[in-house]
């Protein structure tokens, strides 16, 4: 999740950089000086004369003459009217700050649906190992049962420890630091629990051994599966149990 996420708020920084730090096109110095001359021959037409007045400027008759019978005090005493009467722009801080805080709660509202799914898909995949593992230790325990010495058939067993091979390694896959999973992937497939569980070896006394030996393995392989379906539904966890320091 970490690198994905990384990736989208790097790129929505980066269109925010451009937004707020290019500022947009700046006005021309033309359309500066055209809404000062709107304003002062419209809206503030009534003010110019006291302007003038101030700033010691003679002011014509015809005020809407006045930019081209004397431009140069016309400009002087418009500039001097607009300034006064134009509010201070906002700098860019505050006109970014609407969009800043728009994206950062985005943001927010990502990462916390991501983390969301983290926990609920780690949830589910440790429900789904206990299932399997169950099927696998009932249909293990079953078959070494003393009660079902000979005649034995392995189906179950088989098809129940592909079943427990498979999502251990899809676990394996997205977690590749935890080495209690590689160990139990080894144990079932070249391990004691692999072929070995279900061959015929031995008769009497040495195969009821061997059998019982069997069946403390499966033991031990369900209190480690569930270590690891424990650890899956607390994604928010370190899991130092994982680590082959814990063996």
């Amino acid at each position: 999740m970490g690198v994905h996420v990384v990736k989208r708020v790097l790129a929505a920084l980066g269109v925010a950089s451009v937004l707020v730090l290019g500022g947009g096109v700046p006005a021309s110095a033309d359309s500066e000086d055209d809404a000062r001359t709107v304003f002062c021959l419209g809206k503030g037409r009534a003010d110019l004369l006291d302007a003038a007045g101030s700033l010691g400027v003679p002011a014509p008759t015809e005020i809407a003459k006045w930019p081209t019978t004397a431009p140069s005090d016309f400009a002087r005493v418009c500039a001097a009217l607009y300034g006064a009467e134009k509010a201070p722009s906002p700098g860019w801080f505050s006109q970014a700050l609407p969009f800043l805080t728009g994206l950062f709660g985005a943001l927010l509202a990502y990462v916390a649906t991501a983390w969301r799914d983290r926990i609920t898909r780690g949830r589910k995949q440790g429900e789904d190992l206990r299932a399997v593992l169950t099927e696998f230790t009932t249909a293990g325990s079953a078959y070494l049962s003393p009660a079902n010495f000979g005649g034995r058939s392995d189906a179950a067993v088989v098809a129940a420890r592909a079943k427990l091979v498979s999502q251990l390694a899809l676990v394996r896959s997205e977690h590749r630091g935890w080495r209690r999973v590689a160990t139990l992937l080894d144990e079932l497939r070249d391990g004691a629990l692999g072929e070995p569980l279900t061959a015929r070896t031995g008769q009497g006394d040495a195969a009821r051994s061997r059998d019982a030996q069997l069946r403390e393995k499966l033991d031990e392989l369900r209190d480690e599966v569930l270590l690891v379906a424990t650890a899956l539904a607390r994604p928010a966890r370190q899991h130092p149990e994982m680590s082959p320091r814990s063996r």
